[in-house]
């Protein structure tokens, strides 16, 4: 009864792997060709806030067309299920939503981006006592990899997180990219600054200052003469949370329309 799905999270490639459990029951010696599909929003007889997920099996028979197995299962996307949320309500449910993503090792991505929408949408005030609240850890991304994400996965012994700390009443920005935790990891150091101090709403512009890069590995610094100009965009924060996104991509370290969602690190 795929009904009992409505209530969690789901992929074409749980039916999929459903469908060839039970296909190779029916006839184990024939071998099959799986067809998945994905649709959200529907327009016809289903609600929009639907979203259908399917898996079609076909035996690999030029003499048959016909499907052998189909399954099916409809899920309430995440308006439906959250409905009107404030935006203190969607932040306090986003922190759960990473939270239980890094328990788990799989965050819902519908549910965080339906509620890192309905943040970004909210319009928040900005405010630099809260954006210099020491370090915060890149909890999720969205859209693309960026080149810092992908240095913490080139050596997967164990889990590696990326980090900021802004000072803005010092000017400086501190960016960390684990490789093998703080044993071998990237550092950035910059200087940041408001880049329109009268604009106190989000989205919020600042201007950074890359003045260098080191490689830190164990007690050996090694200083990489890298210097550059970026932009820094944040589109929300408050107490439990900030998201940030890339507005240009002339650096290769991440690309444009990148949004990375930022929480406290603990100490």
């Amino acid at each position: 009864d795929l009904r009992r799905f409505a209530t969690m999270p789901i992929s074409t490639s749980l039916l999929c792997a459903l469908g060839v459990m039970l296909a190779s029951q029916v006839q184990p010696s024939m071998s099959f060709t799986v067809q998945t599909s994905y649709s959200a929003g529907l327009t016809a007889t289903k609600s929009p806030s639907v979203q259908v997920f399917s898996a079609r099996l076909f035996p690999r028979s030029a003499n048959s067309k016909s499907n052998l197995l189909s399954l099916r299962a409809e899920v309430a996307a995440p308006a439906t299920k959250y409905g009107k949320l404030s935006a203190t309500e969607a932040s306090k449910k986003l922190v759960q939503v990473l939270a239980e993503g890094d328990a788990n090792g799989q965050v819902d991505r519908a549910a965080a981006d339906y509620l890192i929408n309905v943040l970004v949408q909210s319009g928040s005030s900005f405010s630099g006592d809260l954006l210099s609240r020491g370090n915060f850890r890149v909890a999720y991304t969205k859209n693309s990899t960026p080149f810092w994400q992908t240095l913490g996965s080139i050596l997967p012994i164990k889990k590696n997180d990326s980090f900021q700390a802004y000072d803005l009443s010092a000017g400086k920005l501190i960016s960390k990219a684990q490789i093998v935790g703080d044993n071998f990891c990237v550092v950035a150091d910059a200087d940041v600054k408001e880049a329109d101090t009268s604009v106190r709403r989000m989205p919020k512009d600042f201007d950074v200052l890359v003045r260098g890069v080191t490689i830190s590995l164990g007690a050996l610094q090694i200083p990489v003469p890298v210097k550059g100009v970026g932009l820094a965009r944040m589109l929300y924060q408050d107490e439990r949370l900030r998201i940030f996104v890339s507005p240009n991509s002339d650096s290769g370290w991440e690309e444009k329309g990148l949004i990375a969602v930022q929480v406290p690190a603990l100490q």
